[in-house]
């Protein structure tokens, strides 16, 4: 593995770290950025380890679609969450009037930390 690749794993660790951390204050928004950025940094890792570089989170999303799930080489719910957690931090950042709640940000959470493992085990 790229020693680049490594570092964008650690910031995808750092940020399900400060998801939890966040989570635990009852800061229930912004936990849920973190988790979305955990999944984030851990599918730009994928793509560096083959040298790609997408500008976009839309572009990211449908890069990873289609390099990694269309292929098979990871299973289509991993893409399903990164969807809906990237939807939920969109309304966490951007949508004051509605308000997520503690199951949203567990939920989040779970997927980032189900989202990273399977990337980490992919790459190794």
């Amino acid at each position: 593995m790229k020693e680049e690749t490594v570092k964008i794993l650690d910031k995808a660790t750092d940020c399900l770290q400060s998801a939890q951390v966040l989570f635990a204050t009852q800061h229930f928004e912004a936990a849920i950025n973190r988790a979305y950025y955990c999944m984030f940094d851990a599918v730009q890792a994928l793509f560096c380890e083959q040298d790609l570089y997408v500008k976009t989170h839309q572009g990211t999303n449908s890069k990873f679609n289609q390099l990694y799930i269309k292929t098979g080489l990871l299973p289509k719910e991993l893409s399903q969450d990164f969807t809906k957690i990237f939807e939920l931090r969109q309304v966490s950042d951007y949508d004051f009037e509605t308000t997520l709640t503690q199951e949203d940000a567990q939920m989040a959470i779970e997927c980032a930390s189900k989202f990273l493992c399977a990337i980490q085990n992919y790459l190794q």
